[in-house]
């Protein structure tokens, strides 16, 4: 309701298609917002999130679809890193909490990269 507000006394300052716009942005937002406070319902699911297996796991999940129960030798070879945030947690933080930052990090990632590569090409022109 305050957005709404918010939104009306604006659009007496500024043209249709600018209201418009600026709309659009607040309901993008909203909606990242809404998807990033729901990466906690992730922890509700019991085992490994799909694609996320080491090598086991991969072997355990061929040889349940009655596969070739081999390991991939690119990841018995693979390369190994410490990450940021492993397993999307954060010492000390509850899980949903680290996971929301988890989110909104990588949200803001994605943006950043997003806007150096297309605000470089908007610049160029």
């Amino acid at each position: 309701l305050l957005v709404l507000q918010l939104v009306d006394g604006i659009g007496s300052v500024i043209s249709s298609s600018a209201m418009l716009s600026l709309i659009t942005m607040i309901i993008i937002v909203a909606l990242i917002a809404f998807l990033i406070l729901c990466v906690p319902l992730g922890l509700l699911a019991s085992g490994t999130a799909f694609a996320e297996w080491d090598v086991t796991e991969i072997v355990e999940n061929l040889s349940h679809y009655h596969l070739k129960a081999v390991s991939p030798k690119g990841m018995l070879s693979g390369f190994n890193f410490n990450a940021i945030m492993p397993d999307y947690t954060i010492q000390g933080l509850p899980d949903p909490i680290a996971y929301i930052l988890c989110a909104a990090s990588a949200v803001v990632v994605f943006f950043i990269l997003y806007k150096v590569l297309f605000g470089m090409r908007r610049s160029a022109k």
